[in-house]
């Protein structure tokens, strides 16, 4: 039994050996295999690492050729399109320069005259202020600014200086103004403001109030002048029995009213009516309404005169239309009656076309007259006024 154990675990041994050696050549062959691959994928990753390093340096030529290419194009295509910019920008630079200097020229221009202009303001302020005509005219030129802004014209509705003799005195009222059916109305604009800008200018209230009392006198006076002249007695005129007195300063006129409100009490009683441009403004335009209603009472009159012409125009053709319908139907009764002696019975066509009957020599014959559709066959038929001359025989035809 033994023996027998011991081939047994001989075989048992020497299988394992043999199991052990077969499974070691197996894993010899297979570390050379992985030896063999581990050498191959070496050198494919070798070939890779070169391969790679070979397309960087060609991507980088690359590269660097496209970017040479780039920056060229994109510089000449930069000059392409700053170029005009650049000459854009360039002229506007100049024109901006040149505007610039223009500018200035143009300010000190207007420096300039911004100067004089305050100077001659200065001076007209004085002279406002100092210049008893100087202020008349002043007063005239916004009166008639105002007459021109409520819509009168001069030489039209209004005149500037006329002149009028009276009694061997010349009169010459600032203004008149024209109304209608031949009225008129006299504006006086003379009137001195001295003492009114005193006033104003002043400081001090106490000293102020001798000036404003100075320039109510001076209305009061002028008012005195305005009365003595007369106006409303000028013969070639029809003007209501007052005149305008044109203040043209408001705040002058105002304070008439809030100082001595008799003042305007004492002017009408003097046929004078004392007024500003506020007040003056609404009479004005009063007035060019009335023209323009006389405008369109001369434009209906004119229409109804035209109306009436045409009507009598119109009557006396139809008289005339009448008078030549009777003329045309006499005429119309007569051309009948001629048809019917030359085309009626025992008319001269028929007594013309026996005589050729009885062999009479011609080559015409009788035109075939149609004188008026409005004949009637029986009218032709009738007795005619021929019949009652005796017909010839045919021995009285060869005798003659």
């Amino acid at each position: 039994m033994f023996i027998y154990f011991l081939l047994f675990l001989v075989f048992i041994i020497t299988a394992c050996l043999t199991y052990s050696l077969k499974k070691k050549q197996d894993l010899q062959k297979i570390l050379q295999e992985q030896q063999i691959n581990l050498a191959s994928n070496q050198a494919m990753l070798r070939n890779q690492e070169t391969m790679k390093a070979q397309f960087e340096q060609l991507a980088q030529v690359i590269l660097e050729e496209k970017k040479e290419i780039f920056r060229s194009e994109s510089e000449r295509d930069m000059k392409t399109l700053i170029q005009p910019l650049t000459s854009n920008i360039k002229d506007f630079k100049e024109k901006v320069e040149n505007t610039h200097q223009e500018q200035i020229v143009e300010l000190g221009k207007l420096k300039q005259q911004t100067e004089n202009l305050s100077s001659e303001s200065e001076q007209l302020v004085k002279a406002l202020k100092g210049d008893g005509k100087i202020q008349g005219d002043w007063g005239e030129l916004t009166l008639e600014r105002l007459l021109q802004k409520s819509g009168l014209r001069e030489g039209e509705e209004y005149e500037k200086q006329a002149s009028f003799t009276e009694n061997e005195a010349r009169k010459r009222p600032d203004f008149i103004i024209h109304l209608p059916q031949k009225k008129h109305l006299i504006i006086d604009a003379k009137i001195s403001l001295t003492h009114w800008y005193q006033y104003i200018n002043e400081p001090d209230e106490e000293t102020r109030k001798p000036f404003l009392k100075k320039h109510l006198e001076s209305v009061r006076k002028h008012m005195k002048d305005l009365e003595s002249k007369n106006y409303t007695q000028i013969q070639q005129l029809e003007n209501p029995e007052f005149i305008f007195l044109f203040l043209g300063n408001e705040s002058a006129f105002y304070a008439i009213g809030k100082t001595d409100f008799s003042l305007f009490e004492e002017a009408w009683k003097k046929q004078i009516c004392i007024v500003s441009p506020s007040t003056l403004f609404p009479t004005l335009q009063v007035v060019a309404n009335l023209w323009g209603k006389e405008k369109q009472r001369k434009n209906t009159e004119e229409i109804i005169n035209l109306a009436t012409q045409f009507y009598e125009k119109v009557s006396l053709f139809g008289e005339r239309m009448g008078k030549i319908g009777e003329g045309l139907e006499k005429t119309r009764k007569a051309l009948q009656e001629a048809e019917t002696t030359l085309r009626g019975k025992g008319g001269l066509y028929s007594r013309a076309e026996k005589m050729k009957d009885l062999g009479i020599q011609s080559p015409k014959s009788l035109p075939n007259l149609e004188f008026s559709s409005e004949t009637k066959k029986e009218d032709l038929l009738a007795e005619n006024d021929f019949e009652d001359f005796a017909q010839p025989s045919n021995e009285q035809l060869y005798e003659n």
